[in-house]
């Protein structure tokens, strides 16, 4: 089984099938695509974004960079957005986080309710005002155990989005796990998210 085959092995695989080394090509069923995403609501408010003419250039750098900010961890809104530790429940968190697993979540769900909703905040890197010319919006990108092209896209395509995921290979990539958490956290907290 030859899963994939490129465009440089076409010869290869013409020769072979000619020799009679394999059976003709076919397709099974199966493709993959990569591609970035956004919410429903998101396409909605502003129909540039699925478009990369929306999202390319410097005329485009700081609406990205409002709009997409980046995804906190539960460990860190309670360390750094709450007063108290997430002692006291709020409209984000209803109580601490009590072990890694949820130390680590985006967003997180009992048996009977949401007890963490998610947040998105803006960092340095989001700041327009600051970073005029550097400033970048956020895209969630997974982590680096898979091939990822997000990076070499945004920068070859010059659109101002960086992923700053925990990964720190520098690629900026979140684990499979965090990455639908983060986008339940953008359709309950209605935030704006782009995914790779």
């Amino acid at each position: 089984v030859m899963s994939e085959v490129w465009s440089g092995q076409r010869q290869e695989w013409r020769e072979a099938e000619q020799e009679g080394l394999i059976e003709p090509a076919g397709n099974n069923g199966r493709t993959a695509s990569y591609n970035w995403y956004i919410p429903k609501f998101v396409a909605e408010e502003d129909p540039s974004l699925v478009s990369f003419y929306g999202l390319r250039g410097e005329n485009n750098r700081r609406k990205l960079a409002q709009r997409f900010k980046r995804p906190v961890s539960w460990e860190q809104y309670c360390q750094e957005m709450s007063s108290d530790q997430c002692q006291t429940p709020d409209e984000t968190a209803l109580r601490p986080p009590q072990n890694a697993e949820e130390e680590a979540s985006y967003f997180w769900e009992d048996s009977n309710s949401t007890t963490f909703s998610g947040f998105f905040r803006a960092t340095p890197e989001n700041d327009c005002e600051t970073y005029p010319t550097n400033c970048t919006g956020h895209i969630v990108n997974y982590e680096c155990t898979q091939s990822t092209f997000v990076v070499a896209q945004a920068h070859w395509l010059n659109i101002s989005l960086k992923s700053s995921g925990p990964e720190a290979n520098g690629a900026g990539g979140y684990p499979n796990a965090a990455l639908l958490q983060i986008w339940r956290a953008a359709y309950a907290t209605n935030s704006s998210v782009m995914m790779y």
